[in-house]
Formats: C-alpha cells, sequence, structure tokens
C-alpha cells in the first residue's frame, strides 16, 4: 500500500441490498452495472474521484476472509494510483457489512473493522453508513416524539427507556 495520506477513501457501508451500489453508479452517472475490475472517474471542483466495479470486496470472496478483502481492495488503490497520474484522488468504496442469511443478517465485524484500520494507515478514511428506511419508517420519523431504537438483546435497555418517557409524562 502507498503511503499517501492525502488521497482519501470514502467508505459506504450498509446491509445488503441498502443500495450501495445503485449510489456509486448514479454518482459517476451510469446507468447499468459497473463491472468488476472497471474503473470510473469523475472529476469535482478539480478532485479526481474513482470506483472500481460497485460491488463490495466482501461479495468478491468467501463472506468473509479479512486477507482476501484487503487483497481485493488492494487492487483497487494500484488502479487508483495508476489512473491518478501521481495525483491525488478519491476511492468510493462500497462496504456490505452483513449479509442476509435466512432472516437474520450476519454481520462479520472483523471483515468490517480490520480493512478499514488497515486503510486507515496510509489514508485518511471516512465512513459513511447507509442505513435503509422504508417508508414507514420515515413516515415515523417526522410523526414520532421520540424514539427507541430497536436492537436485539437490548430489552432492558429498550424497557428502561419506556419508562423514562412514561414517567416524563
Amino acid at each position: 500500500m502507498e503511503a499517501t495520506l492525502r488521497s482519501k477513501v470514502v467508505v459506504i457501508c450498509g446491509k445488503a441490498n441498502s443500495g450501495k451500489s445503485t449510489l456509486i453508479r448514479t454518482f459517476f452517472g451510469r446507468k447499468g452495472v459497473i463491472a468488476k475490475g472497471k474503473i470510473v472517474r469523475k472529476v469535482v471542483r478539480g478532485r479526481q474521484i474513482f470506483a472500481v466495479g460497485d460491488t463490495s470486496p466482501q461479495e468478491q470472496n468467501e463472506f468473509c476472509k479479512v486477507s482476501e478483502v484487503r487483497k481485493d481492495i488492494q487492487k483497487r488503490l494500484d488502479l487508483c494510483d495508476e489512473q491518478s497520474g501521481g495525483k491525488d484522488y478519491i476511492l468510493i468504496l462500497p462496504f456490505t457489512i452483513a449479509r442476509k442469511n435466512g432472516r437474520n443478517d450476519m454481520p462479520n465485524t472483523d471483515c468490517i473493522q480490520k480493512p478499514i484500520e488497515w486503510l486507515r494507515n496510509s489514508y485518511k478514511v471516512k465512513v459513511v453508513y447507509l442505513r435503509k428506511m422504508d417508508y414507514a419508517d420515515i413516515m415515523m420519523r417526522s410523526l414520532a416524539d421520540q424514539e427507541i431504537q430497536s436492537v436485539e438483546g437490548e430489552k432492558s435497555r429498550q424497557t428502561k427507556e419506556l419508562r423514562e418517557i412514561i414517567s416524563a409524562l
């Protein structure tokens, strides 16, 4: 990995089917799939912005071998280094944070955190979470006075928050 804290990586994180690929395609003005290994470039305010394919490194390998994900990311960085002409650039990198496995989302924290930590050794990294919300989520966000996050295994926290809401009435 070429040590260059001046080049940057924007990591778009989201669950499977959250719209990461669509966001990247739309940003680059593409209608169809950006094939694996194909580099696309856009210049915004004099800054070179690249994407290499529109699929996550984790999707290219068995979910999830950290060493294989790093190799995939390194290939993308090498392509950007080559295409940038030695100038600073921004790489947009999609990251799948969980895959569907039956009814459950199966996150693999090593496969998310370790590659990002590795990238931060040589690049300025900005992690963006693309959270997929449906119409009911959007409607309730504007209608609700308060929100309690529903996370499996946190029933006592949720109960405490509900007690606090009721106590404040």
